[in-house]
């Protein structure tokens, strides 16, 4: 997959940007984490929000029961 950086930036920044707006006010966001196509960001509101790369729309939100504070690990397709 070629996507240059401005692309990158773009639709990271959508992402963020929409995983804020599904969040509980004064959370935090880890750093997001780029792998097979998604962007994976976990929040201290316990949920890891995934985006397509390409059009930065979300694809799936799990919900742990507990505040994520660093960002999720990708290993053979799953987060971690």
């Amino acid at each position: 997959m070629n996507i240059h950086l401005s692309g990158w930036k773009r639709y990271l920044s959508c992402a963020i940007q929409g995983a804020m707006n599904q969040a509980l006010p004064g959370f935090r966001l880890t750093a997001p984490v780029v792998a097979d196509g998604q962007i994976y960001v976990g929040g201290t509101d316990g949920v890891v929000r995934t985006f397509d790369a390409e059009d930065g729309q979300p694809r799936w939100t799990s919900y742990t029961g507990g505040e994520i504070r660093i960002p999720p690990t990708i290993a053979a397709g799953r987060a971690l």
